[in-house]
């Protein structure tokens, strides 16, 4: 459980730093610690693989030349997801609709776990210069 809370903390330290490989990085190393654990942590579970996603989608965005596999996310999220209900659902729809639309600084992460402006600018100047 301390590397839970290693993971966790580290994934806020570098969303805030706008670092969003590391971030994602770490949230999947969480992920993989809260799996062992079973099915005592299994909401923990479900809400770290949809924040897994979407770092996954922003370290993408931000390192193209990084293989990420995003889609792999996208559907372990959705999987779980639909395990717990309705209100999962509605964060894992809300987020692919994020991605469809390109405003990735609507992510629940991002809100969560960003402490400054930092990530949103990061995220608005990708964008930006996707177009």
């Amino acid at each position: 459980r301390q590397k839970i809370k290693e993971h966790y903390r580290n994934t806020s330290i570098y969303m805030t730093l706008g670092d969003f490989l590391q971030a994602f990085q770490h949230c999947k190393a969480m992920l993989v610690e809260l799996e062992n654990l079973g099915d005592e942590v299994f909401q923990k579970r479900v809400s770290v693989s949809l924040e897994c996603w979407q770092l996954a989608v922003l370290a993408q965005l931000q390192r193209p030349e990084v293989e990420i596999e995003v889609e792999t996310f996208r559907e372990k999220a959705r999987q779980l997801s639909c395990v717990l209900g309705k209100s999962l659902v509605s964060k894992w729809d809300r987020t692919d609709e994020n991605i469809k639309d390109g405003t990735y600084a609507e992510f629940d992460t991002v809100k969560l776990r960003s402490s400054g402006p930092w990530a949103v600018q990061i995220i608005q100047n990708l964008t930006q210069n996707k177009d």
